[in-house]
């Protein structure tokens, strides 16, 4: 798919004219006006027929709207890990404060003696 667009040289047009390679540039917001202005491109070209070869410009279309709906979906997918490994991050977190908690309930509990033995140790 990015063969045939480097080979094409297809350019994107979103305030100017953009190539394959600057779309990973872009936000997803941006993105999906791009995809959504291909997409009523191809729906408009789309007339079907069994006996007809599909138009170059057709086929330009659907390229360019396979190839920004794949970066849409990569970068989703890049999203949706940086908010998993967030959660893990910070669930992580949470659970060292409370085993810390614990070992501090604890110590907290042992006589004086036992405290200052253990600081003799340290």
């Amino acid at each position: 798919m990015f063969e045939k667009a480097s080979k094409q040289k297809l350019r994107f047009s979103f305030n100017g004219q953009l190539r394959t390679e600057d779309l990973w540039d872009l936000k997803l917001e941006d993105l999906d006006t791009i995809a959504k202005a291909l997409n009523k491109e191809v729906d408009a070209s789309a007339e079907t027929s069994f006996i007809k070869k599909k138009s170059t410009s057709n086929a330009k279309s659907e390229l360019k709207f396979d190839i920004v709906k794949h970066i849409i979906e990569v970068k989703l997918a890049a999203k949706d890990a940086k908010l998993r490994r967030a959660e893990s991050e910070s669930k992580r977190d949470m659970l060292r404060g409370l085993i810390d908690s614990k070992k501090h309930a604890e110590l907290a509990n042992l006589s004086v003696e036992e405290l200052e033995a253990q600081l003799a140790e340290a």
